[in-house]
């Protein structure tokens, strides 16, 4: 892949990352004074596999982050032995899998990232880096 290339990619999976980290911490509010009801003041329910699938992503991200790449992978596939569709997780195996040279793996994950979310910006322009070789000589 041709250096420059390679510096788009780049930034666009620091993007990726950036806005994959705003998705999983990004909380609601609201300034609205009406009284709470009982619904919103009730204790949340809480999934304990989804907890365990956040705590495996942050991690991950946070490892990548530090350029851990070996064990955000292993947090990444431990989120989706529990989760396989998750978003999120997918796009991150992706994104290993594309900086190691593995193309083919790289476009499963993405792949399947996006059938969890098929707008879902970085996977959609990884995807598209991928694929932009064999798309023009098909044309």
């Amino acid at each position: 892949m041709h250096r420059t290339s390679r510096r788009v990619v780049r930034r666009a999976v620091v993007g990726g990352l950036v806005a994959a980290m705003l998705l999983s911490s990004t909380a609601a509010c609201s300034s609205d004074d009406a009284e709470p009801t009982a619904e919103a003041t009730a204790a949340p329910s809480v999934d304990p596999t989804a907890s365990v699938v956040d705590g495996l992503i942050s991690t991950g991200i946070q490892q990548l982050s530090e350029q851990a790449t070996g064990e955000a992978k292993k947090s990444f596939q431990a989120a989706i032995a529990i989760d396989p569709a998750n978003l999120l997780a997918n796009y991150n195996l992706g994104f290993i899998a594309q900086t190691a040279g593995d193309d083919a793996a790289a476009i499963t994950f993405y792949t399947t990232a996006l059938a969890a979310d098929s707008s879902f910006a970085p996977a959609l322009y990884n995807l598209a880096i991928l694929t932009e070789a064999s798309d023009l000589s098909a044309a």
